[in-house]
């Protein structure tokens, strides 16, 4: 009895145990499911499959200061004395760094030396030379002008014509000078008129058209002159007539009358009256070379603006107008009427073949043609400009002893030798 007991308790225990490991490991099994649950979920919200891994926290720093060492023995010594303060550096501060790499907004400044303090004020106009004024804008106020006030001026060699004026010429100093110090603009204290300075070099003269008496095209050097802005007007003639009472008087366009005259070319004058006005006024008359070069640049353009076709212009193109008053009209160098308005008197006698004698043997441009030396029409010099066609190359002729209605002129005044100094580099007329 005893041992079918003992037996019996014993399969029993057995059996326990191995349900107690069953049970055991199935809630090791549920952990370690639980536990790459967790690990799973940390990895996703910690952003598992990034570009760059995280890295791990930084250690923790020991909150407590480590043990201070042992105080030193004072020793016995003299009161101290106040130290003196250290010189404040005249250094300028240093502001927010502008990284080069990125793009410069609105709202960075890139100082190129210290930054300058500022007075603003009021007044428009700054009341010191030391100070500057900003101006606030009236439209758009995410902007400021600063004006600089202007110093005096002072004597600068290269500020002032490098060449002697002929009595009674001035410099007008807002056209300023070329790179040879000539003036670029004057003014005649005889007649009032504006010229403009035309530099020497090489350009195109005629053209390419074989059936004209303008060609063949050549290259023609011309020395630097001055030609008047616009064509010699009634009012400017009128000065001339009061030093000259027996020259002849102009004949004004078809429906001008003498009140409204003034601005008008003076046409309709014979070639030797041209000429006594001319040398009236310190001046000459242009020769068909110099003529053609203020007008056609040194391109050889086909109009005053260059090779493109006339834009369209309200009223007829033959019609003479006041000068200056066709603003298409207009060289780049600023000279009007060249192309339209009154035709113009010039130096030359005129022969169709004249173009044709510009071409040299050696190939080489000639220098300051002054034309034939007979006219091949008797009496008939050259006129430039056309009244219908705007082209530059067109040449026409008028007889010297009439009145051509049609006809004006204006005057040039050549840069000679005895205008320049030895050392401006500029060259001069024959």
């Amino acid at each position: 009895m005893i041992k079918h007991f003992s037996c019996r308790f014993s399969s029993t225990r057995s059996t326990n145990d191995r349900v107690l490991a069953s049970w055991q490991s199935e809630v090791s099994l549920i952990k370690m499911r639980w536990t790459i649950f967790f690990l799973s979920l940390g990895l996703i919200f910690s952003g598992c499959g990034s570009e760059e891994p995280v890295p791990p926290p930084a250690p923790k720093t020991p909150t407590s200061a480590p043990p201070s060492p042992p105080p030193k023995a004072a020793a016995p010594t003299r009161a101290a004395t106040p130290a003196r303060p250290a010189p404040a550096k005249n250094t300028p501060a240093k502001g927010p760094k502008v990284n080069d790499s990125e793009p410069i907004t609105h709202n960075h400044f890139v100082y190129q030396a210290a930054p300058v303090r500022f007075n603003i004020s009021e007044s428009s106009e700054a009341s010191q030379k030391n100070q500057f004024s900003v101006i606030r804008p009236k439209y758009d106020g995410r902007r400021m002008i600063v004006q600089v006030p202007e110093e005096e001026a002072t004597f600068n060699p290269r500020l002032t014509p490098q060449m002697t004026l002929p009595k009674g010429f001035l410099w007008l100093p807002d056209f300023g000078l070329n790179a040879q110090g000539l003036p670029q603009r004057l003014i005649c204290e005889a007649d009032g008129s504006e010229m403009q300075l035309i530099e020497s070099g090489v350009f195109v003269q005629g053209t390419d058209r074989p059936e004209t008496d303008a060609s063949p095209q050549v290259n023609v050097y011309v020395s630097p002159f001055y030609i008047d802005v616009t064509e010699t007007t009634v009012a400017q003639y009128e000065r001339f007539l009061e030093a000259e009472p027996s020259a002849a008087k102009p004949i004004l366009p078809v429906g001008i009358d003498e009140k409204n005259a003034a601005d008008y070319p003076a046409l309709g004058l014979p070639f030797r009256d041209v000429l006594d006005y001319a040398k009236w006024a310190g001046k000459d008359l242009p020769t068909e070379s110099e003529w053609e070069r203020a007008a056609r640049g040194p391109n050889g353009f086909v109009y005053p603006w260059g090779n493109t076709d006339p834009p369209r212009v309200d009223g007829d193109l033959s019609e003479i107008l006041s000068v200056g008053s066709r603003p298409t009209d207009l060289t780049r160098t600023g000279i009007y009427d060249l192309s339209g308005n009154a035709r113009e008197w010039v130096h030359d006698w005129y022969s169709s073949q004249a173009y044709q004698e510009l071409v040299t043997r050696s190939g080489t441009p000639m220098r300051d043609p002054e034309g034939p030396k007979l006219a091949e029409i008797l009496g008939e010099r050259v006129v430039r400009g056309s009244r219908d066609d705007w082209e530059l190359w067109i040449r026409g002729h008028a007889n010297i002893k009439r009145s051509a209605p049609d006809v004006g002129f204006r005057c040039v005044l050549r840069v000679t030798e005895e205008m320049l100094p030895d050392n401006s580099g500029a060259t001069a007329s024959r």
